[in-house]
């Protein structure tokens, strides 16, 4: 369900619906935090609750979501740093965690846990710190990357360029990141590094 006007909270018993496979509760009024209780709900493949108020952490128990695809929180209030359990969901395709207020940095482990990872976008309001791991490279499906408007530094590492599948790259806003990345501009379709108003476009 989308644009019903529901409000209030996510309830707990959510958590007993064992046989549920698709949660959709966008651009609503939902407020509060996501319930433990989800992480029970193992057969979830698709979770998109976009446009709502819901804040506090990603709650470590959406790790325990092992058939997991597709992750949409976008623009929402979550805050806080990402739990490590979220980065070993080998089952998900799509993470979209746009404009939120998340903060901390990229695991390491992001290159060597998301076999599957086809699109990771964390762009927006976020408050993502530190380097984009060099073990990104591994993501050998992925196709976009997405994050633009956070505060990361260093190099954008070269290494991109080996991702066969990347067709577009967002990188707006980062005024403390060096591009080493010739390789991928050969590449990517769509590049956005030097500011959300910048677009190169490569052929």
């Amino acid at each position: 369900a989308s644009r019903n006007k529901l409000i209030g909270n996510i309830l707990v018993e959510l958590g007993k619906l064992v046989k549920l496979e698709n949660l959709e509760i966008a651009h609503d009024n939902l407020t509060g935090h996501l319930p433990t209780s989800l992480g029970n709900v193992s057969t979830l493949q698709d979770i998109n609750l976009e446009g709502n108020y819901l804040e506090g952490g990603l709650q470590v128990t959406l790790g325990f979501l092992k058939r997991l695809a597709v992750l949409t929180l976008v623009t929402n209030n979550f805050s806080g740093f990402f739990a490590p359990s979220i980065f070993n969901l080998s089952s998900l395709r799509v993470s979209s965690l746009v404009d939120n207020q998340l903060s901390g940095s990229l695991p390491v482990s992001l290159g060597y846990s998301l076999p599957n990872l086809r699109g990771i976008h964390i762009g927006g309001e976020n408050h993502i710190t530190g380097t984009i791991p060099l073990g990104i490279v591994n993501l050998v499906n992925l196709i976009g990357i997405g994050l633009a408007e956070n505060r990361l530094t260093g190099t954008i590492p070269d290494s991109l360029g080996m991702l066969k599948k990347l067709q577009t790259l967002y990188l707006g806003g980062k005024r403390d990141l060096n591009c080493g990345c010739g390789h991928v501009f050969g590449r990517v379709a769509f590049i956005v590094v030097a500011d959300k108003t910048d677009a190169i476009a490569v052929t």
